[in-house]
């Protein structure tokens, strides 16, 4: 296995957007939470993609991607800390954060992504994810234990 990746890395991938390519070259063999997938298939169906979700879901497994489907009691105890955490950090964001990021506010970790983090740092394995936030938040909190390369 060689990446975890969070759901908007995949759907970067899925839609062609900017990064698809670095999605695509660790696509097979590449590990996938199971709260990632939820993400995937309710903004797919958002969007619009015209697949059911259990299509969706069949076409991702297909092309190597392996699905995590144990979330441990250890993985909810280190989410809920990262997320905890990424909540306390939204004070110490400075105006160079927000402009990198893109944004109007300071952002914080997701239930899903705090879940993604975990479960990487569980695996030892870096994480592509689309979410700029995260290289601010980890540096605000001190870092996670895994690497994480925001594709866009």
């Amino acid at each position: 296995m060689t990446h975890i990746l969070d759901a908007g890395a995949v759907l970067a991938w899925m839609a062609d957007e900017t990064g698809a390519e670095q999605v695509e070259k660790v696509l097979d063999g590449s590990l996938l939470p199971t709260v990632c997938l939820t993400e995937i298939l309710r903004r797919a169906q958002a969007y619009g993609h015209p697949s059911s979700p259990r299509r969706m879901a069949e076409d991702l497994v297909g092309t190597g991607l392996a699905l995590i489907e144990d979330i441990t009691n250890a993985d909810a105890v280190r989410a809920a800390e990262l997320r905890h955490f990424s909540y306390t950090a939204r004070s110490r964001w400075t105006d160079e954060d927000l402009r990198h990021t893109r944004t109007a506010r300071p952002g914080t970790l997701s239930t899903a992504d705090s879940l993604c983090i975990a479960v990487a740092e569980r695996h030892g394995l870096p994480v592509l994810t689309t979410d700029r936030a995260w290289s601010v938040i980890e540096r605000l909190i001190g870092g996670f234990t895994v690497k994480t390369t925001c594709i866009r």
